[in-house]
């Protein structure tokens, strides 16, 4: 059949899931599963497919711990909200991404920075230790190809809110 994008919005029925609930893809193929709670929290797991080295993220999904910034004004779906999240990987690298949700083109859109920390073998390299870049992040994933290598990250997840 068909598979449906949407992510986590079949999870807004219930009353502990807030709306960046779900799946979302960046334009590296990543996936990111989240659960976002009523409170500001976001817990949940991500999964690369960019590497330095062959293993350095793991296996499987990472754990993700975030926040989403709600002032009453703005904790509403569909309008900007500011969001970060950090993720530890098995390599010894860690990566935080701050950004903002906001709707695109019709589109509900994480657009982040991201800042990606590896520790450098001396001091002295320290200043190459840290690299910065850019994601955005859609429900729906930029290729068909992304969505099949995370086939089994996915069925994993389902069962937290429907895709």
């Amino acid at each position: 059949g068909e598979t449906n994008y949407k992510g986590g919005l079949n999870a807004l029925k219930n009353g502990t899931t807030g709306f960046l609930s779900g799946f979302w893809f960046n334009q590296h193929g990543s996936v990111l599963f989240l659960h976002h709670r009523k409170d500001g929290f976001l817990g949940g797991s991500f999964r690369t497919l960019v590497e330095a080295t062959k293993g350095a993220a793991g296996r499987g999904g990472r754990k993700v711990r975030g926040n989403v910034a709600h002032p009453k004004q703005v904790y509403q779906k569909d309008k900007p909200v500011a969001v970060s999240f950090s993720v530890a990987f098995e390599g010894g690298s860690t990566t935080a991404w701050s950004g903002e949700f906001q709707v695109c083109d019709n589109t509900q859109t994480l657009l982040t920075t991201w800042m990606l920390t590896r520790p450098s073998r001396i001091c002295n390299n320290h200043w190459s230790s840290t690299l910065i870049g850019k994601d955005t992040f859609k429900r729906k994933p930029y290729k068909a190809r992304h969505y099949r290598k995370h086939l089994k990250f996915i069925n994993k997840h389902r069962k937290y809110g429907k895709l």
